[in-house]
């Protein structure tokens, strides 16, 4: 288990917002035990791919994402 206390309160926020996605909430709880230089670099390539996704499915519509 890792210390609580130290999580920033925006993200203790977005876990308990029941507006929240559970992906989200999922991800959250995965990345915050991790190593956070670590987390942060499988997120942004995670961002990444989605961002390819997302230009894939809009530009199939032809509508070019900008980015």
């Amino acid at each position: 288990m890792f210390d609580t206390s130290k999580i920033p309160q925006e993200i203790t926020n977005t876990l308990n917002d029941p507006a929240c996605r559970k992906w989200l909430r999922d991800a959250l709880d995965t990345a915050l035990p991790r190593d956070p230089v670590d987390a942060l670099a499988d997120a942004e390539h995670l961002v990444h791919l989605l961002r390819l996704r997302l230009d894939s499915v809009i530009g199939s519509f032809g509508h070019p994402t900008k980015g």
